[in-house]
């Protein structure tokens, strides 16, 4: 399992609707998790990805935890 995280200027929305266009129904993921405030997750019978957001004053704090889909979810992270 890994995690990766990554500070934006993009809002939470903003964070959670590209994890979902990126991730949802691709690459065997669906969501199987989801809080429209902070968090969604995407999982299969092999592995999953987490991704949440922490707003902070500043900047937001994207987090991901990924096992078996760690290479995507450095591609995703590093799009944002």
């Amino acid at each position: 399992m890994q995690t990766i995280g990554k500070k934006t200027n993009l809002s939470v929305d903003q964070v959670l609707g590209k994890a979902r266009e990126f991730f949802d129904g691709k690459f065997g993921l669906e969501i199987s998790d989801e809080s429209p405030d902070c968090c969604v997750e995407f999982r299969n019978d092999i592995g999953f990805v987490n991704v949440s957001v922490e707003k902070t004053e500043n900047r937001n704090e994207v987090t991901l935890r990924s096992r078996e889909y760690e290479r995507l979810a450095r591609l995703f992270i590093q799009k944002l």
